[in-house]
């Protein structure tokens, strides 16, 4: 079986994964949803989770998870980390990422 080109990947297949790890995280740690809530006075209904990193390689690293969110009223995003089991979180400008950063570049114009 040959590996798929990232061109060939439909749009809805990186939406659905989008909004099934939004959901995921949402059932897992709810907090970071209630944190965000709180720092941006935005209803976490507003929240797509776009990527996760669990580090599972550097054990000298103090970063547990990493990865990048979009807001959808505001449309901006933003990488957030948790250490040491501290959620916190950074506005990323968008214009500075490509895909190397997140796949999810591609579709972010169609989330809802």
């Amino acid at each position: 079986m040959e590996p798929m080109n990232f061109e060939d990947i439909s749009d809805e297949v990186f939406i659905e994964d989008i909004m099934e790890l939004t959901q995921s995280l949402a059932d897992e740690f709810p907090q970071w949803f209630k944190t965000i809530e709180q720092r941006l006075a935005v209803d976490s209904a507003q929240i797509r989770f776009t990527d996760f990193v669990e580090n599972n390689d550097d054990v000298d690293s103090p970063i547990e998870f990493a990865g990048y969110f979009y807001e959808l009223s505001e449309r901006k995003m933003y990488q957030y980390t948790v250490e040491s089991g501290v959620f916190d979180f950074a506005h990323v400008d968008m214009h500075t990422l490509s895909v190397r950063d997140t796949f999810s570049i591609k579709v972010l114009h169609l989330l809802k």
